[in-house]
Protein backbone atom coordinates (compact mmCIF):
# COMPACT_ATOMS: atom_id res chain seq x y z
CA UNK A 1 0.00 0.00 0.00
CA UNK A 2 1.61 3.38 -0.90
CA UNK A 3 1.55 6.56 0.39
CA UNK A 4 -1.55 9.43 -0.60
CA UNK A 5 -0.39 11.16 -3.21
CA UNK A 6 2.85 9.85 -3.64
CA UNK A 7 4.26 7.66 -6.73
CA UNK A 8 5.69 4.55 -6.20
CA UNK A 9 9.06 5.38 -6.95
CA UNK A 10 8.78 8.57 -4.60
CA UNK A 11 7.48 6.42 -2.18
CA UNK A 12 10.29 4.17 -1.95
CA UNK A 13 13.05 7.07 -2.29
CA UNK A 14 11.25 8.10 1.13
CA UNK A 15 11.41 4.22 2.36
CA UNK A 16 15.28 4.56 1.91
CA UNK A 17 15.81 7.77 3.57
CA UNK A 18 13.95 7.22 6.64
CA UNK A 19 15.35 3.72 7.27
CA UNK A 20 18.55 4.81 6.42
CA UNK A 21 18.80 7.64 9.20
CA UNK A 22 19.17 4.36 11.62
CA UNK A 23 23.33 3.84 10.60
CA UNK A 24 24.48 7.59 10.60
CA UNK A 25 26.68 7.00 13.33
CA UNK A 26 28.72 4.82 10.54
CA UNK A 27 31.83 6.44 9.34
CA UNK A 28 31.81 8.96 6.62
CA UNK A 29 34.08 7.07 4.65
CA UNK A 30 31.92 4.05 4.26
CA UNK A 31 30.04 3.38 0.78
CA UNK A 32 26.52 4.47 0.64
CA UNK A 33 25.82 1.01 -1.74
CA UNK A 34 27.94 -1.11 0.94
CA UNK A 35 25.78 -2.94 3.30
CA UNK A 36 26.22 -2.51 6.30
CA UNK A 37 24.46 -3.34 9.61
CA UNK A 38 24.12 -2.42 13.46
CA UNK A 39 23.79 -4.78 16.05
CA UNK A 40 22.68 -4.95 19.65
CA UNK A 41 23.55 -7.74 21.96
CA UNK A 42 22.15 -7.53 25.27
CA UNK A 43 22.73 -10.58 27.84
CA UNK A 44 19.73 -11.58 30.11
CA UNK A 45 19.44 -13.83 32.59
CA UNK A 46 18.00 -16.59 30.33
CA UNK A 47 19.38 -15.79 27.11
CA UNK A 48 21.46 -13.81 25.11
CA UNK A 49 19.32 -11.06 22.82
CA UNK A 50 20.30 -9.85 19.58
CA UNK A 51 18.85 -7.17 17.28
CA UNK A 52 20.44 -6.46 14.04
CA UNK A 53 19.77 -3.75 11.28
CA UNK A 54 20.80 -3.38 7.84
CA UNK A 55 21.29 -0.71 5.18
CA UNK A 56 22.74 -0.19 2.03
CA UNK A 57 20.62 -2.78 -0.60
CA UNK A 58 19.96 -1.27 -3.81
CA UNK A 59 16.31 -0.97 -3.14
CA UNK A 60 14.99 -0.26 -6.38
CA UNK A 61 16.73 -3.25 -7.81
CA UNK A 62 15.03 -5.41 -4.80
CA UNK A 63 11.62 -4.48 -5.84
CA UNK A 64 12.32 -5.07 -9.40
CA UNK A 65 13.51 -8.57 -8.47
CA UNK A 66 10.77 -9.46 -6.55
CA UNK A 67 8.17 -8.33 -9.22
CA UNK A 68 10.14 -10.13 -11.78
CA UNK A 69 8.94 -13.43 -9.99
CA UNK A 70 12.53 -13.16 -7.85
CA UNK A 71 13.11 -14.25 -4.25
CA UNK A 72 15.39 -12.75 -2.28
CA UNK A 73 17.02 -13.70 0.93
CA UNK A 74 19.05 -12.16 3.96
CA UNK A 75 20.41 -14.06 6.30
CA UNK A 76 21.55 -12.78 9.61
CA UNK A 77 25.29 -14.64 11.18
CA UNK A 78 26.30 -14.52 14.76
CA UNK A 79 28.98 -16.40 15.78
CA UNK A 80 29.88 -16.62 19.90
CA UNK A 81 33.41 -17.58 20.76
CA UNK A 82 35.94 -17.52 23.60
CA UNK A 83 38.78 -15.65 23.80
CA UNK A 84 41.70 -17.37 24.02
CA UNK A 85 44.58 -16.95 27.30
CA UNK A 86 47.80 -15.78 26.67
CA UNK A 87 50.27 -17.05 25.04
CA UNK A 88 47.75 -18.18 22.42
CA UNK A 89 45.82 -15.65 21.96
CA UNK A 90 47.38 -14.70 18.49
CA UNK A 91 45.32 -17.88 17.05
CA UNK A 92 42.38 -15.56 17.37
CA UNK A 93 39.52 -15.85 19.54
CA UNK A 94 37.80 -20.06 19.88
CA UNK A 95 34.69 -20.53 17.72
CA UNK A 96 31.50 -22.16 20.03
CA UNK A 97 28.80 -21.67 18.33
CA UNK A 98 27.48 -20.00 15.20
CA UNK A 99 23.57 -19.10 14.12
CA UNK A 100 22.17 -18.58 10.87
CA UNK A 101 18.86 -17.32 11.28
CA UNK A 102 16.93 -15.81 7.99
CA UNK A 103 14.22 -15.09 5.59
CA UNK A 104 13.07 -15.39 1.99
CA UNK A 105 10.65 -12.88 0.45
CA UNK A 106 8.93 -13.22 -2.50
CA UNK A 107 5.94 -10.99 -4.42
CA UNK A 108 2.78 -13.17 -4.62
CA UNK A 109 0.54 -11.06 -7.16
CA UNK A 110 -2.60 -13.16 -6.43
CA UNK A 111 -2.02 -11.37 -2.80
CA UNK A 112 -0.72 -8.51 -4.04
CA UNK A 113 1.29 -8.77 -1.17
CA UNK A 114 5.65 -8.98 -0.23
CA UNK A 115 5.63 -12.92 1.50
CA UNK A 116 8.48 -13.05 3.73
CA UNK A 117 9.68 -16.70 5.36
CA UNK A 118 11.28 -17.26 8.03
CA UNK A 119 14.04 -20.39 8.70
CA UNK A 120 11.08 -21.53 11.41
CA UNK A 121 8.61 -22.11 8.53
CA UNK A 122 6.77 -18.45 9.73
CA UNK A 123 5.26 -16.94 7.35
CA UNK A 124 4.30 -12.78 6.82
CA UNK A 125 2.27 -11.23 4.32
CA UNK A 126 2.88 -7.61 3.35
CA UNK A 127 0.75 -4.98 1.70
CA UNK A 128 2.61 -2.25 3.01
CA UNK A 129 6.65 -1.90 1.26
CA UNK A 130 7.65 0.22 4.40
CA UNK A 131 7.02 -2.19 6.62
CA UNK A 132 8.01 -5.06 4.39
CA UNK A 133 10.99 -3.99 3.88
CA UNK A 134 11.57 -2.25 7.47
CA UNK A 135 11.29 -6.61 9.04
CA UNK A 136 12.82 -7.95 5.98
CA UNK A 137 16.66 -6.09 7.33
CA UNK A 138 15.88 -6.18 10.69
CA UNK A 139 16.27 -9.12 13.06
CA UNK A 140 14.51 -8.01 16.24
CA UNK A 141 15.29 -10.14 19.86
CA UNK A 142 16.81 -13.18 18.45
CA UNK A 143 17.15 -15.45 21.74
CA UNK A 144 19.92 -17.84 22.03
CA UNK A 145 19.29 -19.49 25.29
CA UNK A 146 22.59 -20.18 27.58
CA UNK A 147 21.87 -24.08 27.55
CA UNK A 148 23.54 -23.34 23.88
CA UNK A 149 26.67 -21.35 24.18
CA UNK A 150 28.93 -21.73 27.88
CA UNK A 151 27.85 -18.89 29.96
CA UNK A 152 31.94 -17.97 30.87
CA UNK A 153 32.72 -13.96 31.09
CA UNK A 154 33.98 -11.77 28.38
CA UNK A 155 31.88 -13.94 25.66
CA UNK A 156 33.09 -12.17 22.09
CA UNK A 157 29.57 -12.12 19.72
CA UNK A 158 30.90 -11.20 16.22
CA UNK A 159 27.57 -10.03 13.62
CA UNK A 160 27.42 -9.77 10.20
CA UNK A 161 24.22 -9.75 7.66
CA UNK A 162 24.12 -11.28 4.22
CA UNK A 163 21.81 -10.19 1.36
CA UNK A 164 21.34 -12.81 -1.59
CA UNK A 165 19.19 -12.08 -4.46
CA UNK A 166 18.05 -15.48 -5.61
CA UNK A 167 16.95 -16.44 -9.17
CA UNK A 168 13.87 -18.85 -10.02
CA UNK A 169 13.14 -17.15 -13.44
CA UNK A 170 13.86 -20.49 -16.23
CA UNK A 171 15.58 -19.22 -19.10
CA UNK A 172 18.28 -17.38 -18.00
CA UNK A 173 21.65 -18.37 -18.57
CA UNK A 174 24.25 -19.26 -16.11
CA UNK A 175 26.33 -15.77 -16.43
CA UNK A 176 23.06 -14.04 -15.79
CA UNK A 177 22.22 -16.53 -12.78
CA UNK A 178 25.70 -16.41 -11.50
CA UNK A 179 25.61 -12.84 -11.56
CA UNK A 180 21.98 -11.87 -9.98
CA UNK A 181 23.06 -14.38 -7.22
CA UNK A 182 26.27 -12.51 -6.17
CA UNK A 183 25.80 -12.62 -2.32
CA UNK A 184 26.27 -9.02 -0.60
CA UNK A 185 28.07 -9.49 3.16
CA UNK A 186 28.51 -5.87 5.65
CA UNK A 187 31.38 -6.40 7.45
CA UNK A 188 31.93 -8.48 10.92
CA UNK A 189 31.04 -6.30 14.02
CA UNK A 190 32.88 -7.75 17.31
CA UNK A 191 30.98 -7.36 21.01
CA UNK A 192 32.35 -8.40 24.50
CA UNK A 193 29.33 -9.82 26.37
CA UNK A 194 29.33 -10.86 30.31
CA UNK A 195 26.74 -12.82 31.20
CA UNK A 196 27.36 -11.94 34.72
CA UNK A 197 25.78 -8.47 33.89
CA UNK A 198 22.30 -9.51 32.71
CA UNK A 199 19.29 -7.54 32.49
CA UNK A 200 16.39 -9.18 34.46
Amino acid sequence: MLWPHCSRTDSRKSLVKGFSGVLLFLAASTLPAQLQHQAVVRPTADYLSIDMTVAGADVEALFETLHEGMRVRVEYRIRISSPRDRPFRMLGDRLLREFRPGVEARWDPFLAAYVMVEDNGTTLAYADEAAFYSDLFSLADYRIPWSAVRRDSGLVVETSAEYTPIVFVPGLSLLSLFTANRSESSPWSRHLVNPAVAEP
